[in-house]
This record gives structure tokens, C-alpha cells and sequence, in this order.
């Protein structure tokens, strides 16, 4: 009985200190009682904020998911004030990033191929339907279409090149996590045209371009975004980047990763 008595003044006792101590809703800016904390980690910055119970079950930003939306794109999407301010919806902006990130590659790795490619910004609707179901990952895509003729290899073997190349990557990303995209995109038109022999391979084909996405995230200083993909537990996309990892571990240029990458389709 006394035991009861006990804990239950010291429960009272709890609950009226935690009560007396009050806390700033992020959202709505109402002073709540109890703490409501949420850890949110976007693009490079680490971040706690306090949400009351009324804010927590508003929509979420779909950019960087732990701040209340406060705009809905045409596509249902929600962003908040910031990601809605840096996101990337212009044509002129995507296509800037687009040729800096593709002069990069060149410049660091020798990942280039001089045809043109066309580069579009599409909403979440588009990016959707274009996947046909195929996969969860809408943010971008790699798309070779038509027949430009027969490309033979010294192996014997001939392989149809592309007539048209184009990338499409989701609007509304942050400038570096489109940039990043981008490179994880021209990766695979680096491979098409230089490294045909392992498209069959798909745990090697994503693999690699998920290799060099986050070794460009990591040249731009975005280790937050590259450890998340670190830890990333898909079957092809993270079992093929680790895969990339262990092997490319002393490579150092698109001369070397062509090397290695034959070695790993024969």
C-alpha cells in the first residue's frame, strides 16, 4: 500500500514538472506542455523540431519529410516554405545543373559521352506513369530510344546503339540532390555507350551509377546524403553500390571502372 502511495505522488510529482516546462511549437508557434520532438535529417543539415499533437498528424513536406507542409504542388505533393523556395521547378535552372553536373563528371572521372542528351524536369504524375510500376525510385530516369545502327566490339559482339538519349529527373528537388541524380543518370549513358556488356547485369548497372552518386555527393561535401545511401537496403541498388565499393576500391577514373566492370561481366 505505501509502496502504491509512493509512486503514484512521485507520477503526480513527474507530471506537474513536466507540465510546468513548456515548449514552442515549430509549426503554429502555440507554447504546448509536452515535448514532441522530431529528428529530421535534410540534405546536408541536422535538425530537432517541436511539434504539438495538433501539427504532428498535419501533412508532411515530401522533400524533407519532417516539416509541416505548407504548399500543395499540382501534382498532390507537399512542400514546405524552404524546400518550396530551393526546390528546382525551372526548366532554365535544372538545365544549368544539368551541364555543370555533367562537366564534373568529365572533369573528375572521365564519366562522358559527347552525344547530345535531352533533359527534362517532370512532376511526381509523370515520373509515376513513365516507371509503369517498375520500381518505387521516380526521382529520375535514363531513357535510350530508338536504333542508331549496330556497335561492334572487338569481342565480336554487336550491340544496338541508341538513336535518341534522354534523362528525366523529378522537379522540386534541392539543387544538390538533383545534381546528384543527374550523375547517378549520366552514369548509366556512360555505360550504355562505353560499357554495354554489363546492361544485362542489373545489380551491376545500378550498382555503378549508384557508385558514382555518392562518390560525387561526397566530392560536394553531402556526406549525410552519401551515408544514407550507404545504409540503403535494396537488393539491387544497395547490394550492387557495396558490390561498386569493394571493387572500384583503387580505381580512379572512367578508364579504371571500364576495366573492372568488363572483368565482372565475363
Amino acid at each position: 500500500m505505501k509502496k502504491t502511495v509512493i509512486l503514484s505522488l512521485l507520477f503526480f510529482m513527474l507530471t506537474i514538472a513536466a507540465d510546468s516546462v513548456k515548449y514552442q511549437c515549430n509549426n503554429c508557434r502555440e507554447y504546448v506542455a509536452r515535448w514532441w520532438t522530431w529528428n529530421v535529417c535534410v540534405d546536408s543539415l541536422e535538425f530537432k523540431i517541436n511539434l504539438c499533437s495538433v501539427c504532428t498528424k498535419l501533412p508532411k513536406c515530401s522533400e524533407c519529410y519532417g516539416r509541416v507542409s505548407e504548399y500543395q504542388h499540382i501534382d498532390k505533393r507537399y512542400f514546405c516554405k524552404e524546400c518550396k523556395v530551393k526546390g528546382v521547378f525551372a526548366k532554365t535552372q535544372g538545365q544549368k545543373i544539368f551541364d555543370s553536373t555533367r562537366k564534373f563528371l568529365k572533369e573528375r572521372w572521365g564519366i562522358y559521352t559527347d552525344h547530345k542528351i535531352y533533359f527534362s524536369l517532370e512532376d511526381a504524375d509523370f515520373m509515376k506513369q513513365f516507371s509503369n510500376n517498375y520500381s518505387n525510385n521516380w526521382l529520375g530516369y535514363f531513357s535510350p530510344l530508338g536504333s542508331g545502327g549496330k556497335i561492334r566490339y572487338s569481342s565480336g559482339v554487336e550491340y544496338d546503339r541508341p538513336k535518341v538519349f534522354r534523362i528525366r529527373v523529378m522537379s522540386g528537388l534541392s539543387p544538390k540532390k538533383l545534381a546528384s541524380i543527374i550523375a547517378h543518370e549520366l552514369t548509366h549513358d556512360w555505360v550504355w555507350e562505353c560499357v554495354p556488356q554489363i546492361l544485362k547485369f542489373e545489380r551491376l548497372n545500378e550498382g555503378m551509377a549508384t557508385f558514382i552518386q555518392w562518390l560525387y555527393l561526397k566530392e560536394i561535401g553531402e556526406c549525410n546524403m552519401a551515408k544514407r545511401q550507404e545504409s540503403c537496403a535494396d537488393l539491387v541498388y544497395g547490394a550492387g553500390f557495396r558490390q561498386m565499393q569493394q571493387i572500384m576500391i583503387n580505381c580512379k577514373n572512367a578508364k579504371d571502372f571500364k576495366v573492372v566492370l568488363l572483368k565482372q561481366s565475363n
